[in-house]
């Protein structure tokens, strides 16, 4: 159930969760759902529904027989959800976060799937992409980190502004349920840990200005 003032989003919400939305409702929701800036909940009622929504339909997917799909079929479903195409929904997003053209995003995407492109992080259950943000963006660190499934990234202090997208997987963070498509903001000085999820691995999109782990 979503607030009171936020009736115009259920079916937007709907159509976000079962991938039938157009890029405009898309972004108007995602808006929404980040739509006070940073050290905000957002608007946790339509960012509850929306989960709720991708549970059920998990739960739905998970109860139907087993259909083994034509040949062309089964390669197009498996390059929508293996390749760079599962994250189009995201191409403007993570363009317009890191300041960056929208093909040389699918060209930073693209790499995600290539074991050799990861660097070690700081911990052994980071793995780093790192990139170079666009002209606005020059004396931000930029890139993508992997954090494997179930771990808890350690108390640390925000040197600067954060912003991380989520891509896959989802995080838990000062109480709250990140899933992909949501943004999560820190301030200069703020300071928090999270938790990836335990059922697969977490990538997020991470624009920052440097951290010291506590």
């Amino acid at each position: 159930m979503t607030n009171q003032g936020c009736e115009q989003f259920d079916e937007v919400n709907a159509l976000v969760t079962a991938g039938a939305a157009t890029p405009d409702e898309v972004s108007a929701f995602d808006a929404h759902l980040n739509r006070e800036g940073p050290a905000s909940a957002g608007c946790p009622a339509c960012s509850n529904a929306y989960k709720e929504r991708l549970n059920a339909n998990l739960l739905f997917v998970k109860a139907l027989p087993p259909i083994a799909p034509p040949p062309a079929v089964r390669t197009r479903l498996l390059d929508a959800v293996t390749g760079i195409h599962r994250f189009e929904p995201f191409f403007q997003k993570i363009a317009d976060l890191c300041d960056l053209s929208v093909e040389a995003v699918k060209g930073l995407l693209a790499r995600i799937d290539e074991a050799s492109a990861w660097e070690r992080g700081q911990f052994p259950f980071i793995r780093l992409i790192h990139f170079q943000a666009g002209p606005r963006l020059s004396t931000a660190e930029a890139g993508f980190v992997r954090t494997a499934a179930g771990a808890t990234f350690p108390r640390h202090r925000h040197l600067g502004s954060e912003i991380t997208l989520v891509l896959e997987g989802g995080l838990w963070d000062n109480g709250r349920h990140y899933l992909p498509r949501e943004i999560i903001e820190k301030d200069t000085d703020s300071v928090h840990e999270y938790r990836a999820d335990p059922e697969r691995d977490l990538i997020t999109v991470v624009v920052y200005h440097g951290i010291d782990i506590l």
